[in-house]
Order: structure tokens, then sequence, then C-alpha cells
């Protein structure tokens, strides 16, 4: 009996130190959060998927461990704001069109999955600079009107995708051509000649969600997808 004990007892302390080894390694084996899924996260568990009346930016690049961050304007918080763990980087304003000093959050998000840090700030840090800002709707469209049709909408009508057109989507015409969106995005119609019989000049319009670049492709025909016009939000049909 005694020689039984002996032995659980001998083969629990050979199989423990396994156990621990395993946890071990399938904490190393565990996937560190990608830039979308952190992306994702702040969305859901800091701003509730509710992006009115700020404006929120992400820093494309992991931020190391020893990183230090000051102001924008110059000067660096009364807390020296340094980086602990490999993490992504937020920035959100949220009183956009204020000037500073006004409320706005610095976040960070560590890759391993850890909880997300929020610090409460008055002033941007200097590497908003480097930061993308995320088009809404509303702030594409408002692109679109300022930098591409020149605030004016006269002589022009102004069309819409209500969802954002994902990278690697393509949009037809009636050609059978079609144009590939680069990456996630907003897509807008130009009618240049609204009125006037197909073919007559028209333009496709990609406005990148992360940084607001565009795309814009000169075309004869309405794109084989339904859209949204502006402002009278009246749909087109493919």
């Amino acid at each position: 009996m005694r020689g039984k004990i002996t032995f659980i007892i001998s083969l629990f302390v050979f199989i423990l130190p396994l156990l621990f080894l395993n946890c071990s390694d399938d904490d190393q084996d565990a996937s560190p959060l990608t830039l979308a899924e952190a992306t994702h996260k702040v969305l859901a568990e800091v701003l509730d998927n509710d992006l009115d009346s700020l404006l929120f930016y992400r820093h494309p690049d992991k931020i190391m461990p020893g990183a230090e961050f000051e102001y924008l304007y110059g000067g660096a918080p009364d807390v020296p704001y340094i980086v602990e763990k490999a993490s992504w980087f937020f920035f959100i304003d949220d009183l956009p069109g204020a000037r500073w000093v006004h409320p706005c959050r610095w976040i960070l998000v560590p890759e391993n999955g850890g909880d997300i840090e929020i610090t409460d700030e008055q002033w941007p840090p200097e590497v908003q600079l480097d930061m993308l800002l995320y088009y809404t709707l509303d702030t594409a469209t408002n692109l679109v009107i300022s930098s591409i049709i020149y605030d004016s909408l006269d002589f022009k009508d102004l069309y819409y995708s209500t969802s954002i057109i994902a990278a690697g989507v393509s949009i037809g015409y009636p050609s059978g051509g079609s144009y590939t969106a680069v990456r996630d995005s907003w897509f807008f119609f130009i009618d240049d000649h609204p009125g006037l019989d197909y073919a007559h000049p028209v333009r496709y319009v990609f406005v990148e969600i992360w940084g607001g670049e565009t795309q814009i492709y000169n075309e004869q025909f309405p794109p084989d997808i339904q859209l949204e016009m502006y402002p009278e939000f009246t749909a087109i049909e493919p």
C-alpha cells in the first residue's frame, strides 16, 4: 500500500511541472491582436460603436515597450506616458473643432489582449501626426463635396454607398469592367451631367475609411450597385 502511495506521489510530482509547461506554451502560442482586432475592441468597449461628435484616430504601427509620448504642441504630461507592453495606440478627440486645451483620450490596447488603458488628456499626442483618422460616411461625404465637387452641387448629382466597400470588392459597370477597392472604403458616384442620356461623363470615387485617401475613376455609365442620392436620399437602382 505504501509503495502505491509513493508511486502516485512520484507520478504527481512528475506530471505537475508538465501541466504548468503546457499552460505556458498555450500562452505563448496565443495569437497577438491585429490592428483590426484592436480597433474593434476600442469601437465596441470604449465607444459603444458610436462615432458621432468625435474624431477617432489610430496609429498604423505597433508601439513598442519603452516608447514615451509628448504633447503635439510641445511639453510632456505631468506623469510620463511610457508604454510598458507592445500595444496598438488610439486617440479620440472628444470635442473636434474646439481649440486646445479640451477633453481627449489616449488609448493603448496591449497586443496580448490585456486590459485597455485609457488616459484622459487635454492635448493631442505628438504621434497624432502619424495617425490615421477614421472617416465616417458623413466625413467622407464632406470630403467629396469640398475637395472633389468643390462645394457645388449645381448641375451635378452625388450618390453614395450606405455600407463600406471591403478591400478587394469590385464595383462593376455596364460594359463589363469593374473597379476594385484597394482598402476598406466608402463609394461615391458623381453624375456630372444629370438629365443627359448615357453615355456621358461620370465619376466613381473610393474614399478609404482610414486616412481618407481617394481614388477617382472617370466613366460613362452608372455603376452596378444600389446607391443613395445626396441629399434627397433617393435610391438609384443598379
